[in-house]
């Protein structure tokens, strides 16, 4: 049933990159939860990619602002800490 939600929600138009990322990582949940870890370490692997693209283009943006003393200031990355894990947990699991 799981699976039928998550597919109906990928329908749904979504213009905010949040919405989609948490769409991929429920799906990677899925996959992780049915056995299918390679397929969940593949879209950790898209995930990983969304997000470190995501915090370049804010580093860059605080460049162009001419804001360099405070250039890593307030940057979270945690997200990128959690999703490097996830995709390390992941492929764990595919060696396995």
């Amino acid at each position: 049933m799981a699976k039928y939600y998550l597919d109906l929600c990928e329908k749904f138009p979504c213009n905010d990159i949040e919405c989609y990322v948490i769409t991929k990582n429920n799906y990677a949940c899925y996959y992780s939860n049915i056995d299918q870890f390679r397929n969940a370490k593949n879209i950790m692997g898209d995930i990983v990619k969304l997000n470190v693209t995501k915090k370049n283009s804010e580093i860059i943006r605080d460049q162009n602002d001419n804001s360099y003393d405070n250039l890593y200031e307030g940057c979270d990355y945690s997200n990128l800490a959690n999703d490097f894990s996830n995709l390390c947990a992941m492929g764990n699991k595919v060696k396995r």
